[in-house]
């Protein structure tokens, strides 16, 4: 039987501080339906997830209520409620993320943290989505640039 080293040379073992991945959190603008006709089942992109990614948690953060009917969907484009699935927009709350068992929280392909407007129309509704992203890039490549790494 043969054993195989497939870690990282030099990558450390206390902490692996030379090749660790580094999360940063990103907030997007606050959507206001009142500057956009708003109808059931429109999406919103919020933020943009660069190819090689993955959203470790986060909330949908509503900051204006609704109405009575409208509910909410967060995820990306092939798994549109991968993170919330049918959160009450009739109230002013935060709604952690829940990613899914089937792993779609990672994209290998550019992508968005999205937001669908469900069960009625509203002009009023505000929100912003808060995500904290990962790069899982090759990580003998990574780059530290500011305060944000990027895979390559």
């Amino acid at each position: 039987m043969a054993t195989f080293d497939h870690t990282i040379t030099g990558g450390g073992t206390v902490g692996h501080p030379a090749h660790a991945i580094r999360p940063y959190i990103v907030q997007s603008k606050i959507f206001d339906a009142a500057d956009d006709n708003l109808t059931a089942n429109d999406v919103i992109k919020m933020i943009d997830l660069p190819d090689n990614s993955i959203v470790l948690g986060g909330c949908l953060d509503v900051l204006e209520a609704g109405g009575s009917s409208v509910t909410f969907d967060v995820g990306i484009s092939t798994d549109i409620d991968a993170f919330c699935d049918g959160v009450d927009g009739n109230a002013d709350a935060i709604y952690n993320f829940h990613p899914t068992a089937a792993g779609i929280n990672t994209v290998i392909a550019t992508d968005a943290i999205q937001v669908k407007i469900l069960g009625a129309d509203s002009a009023v509704v505000r929100f912003r989505v808060i995500a904290l992203i990962a790069d899982i890039g090759d990580p003998t490549k990574l780059v530290q640039t500011a305060a944000v790494q990027t895979g390559v």
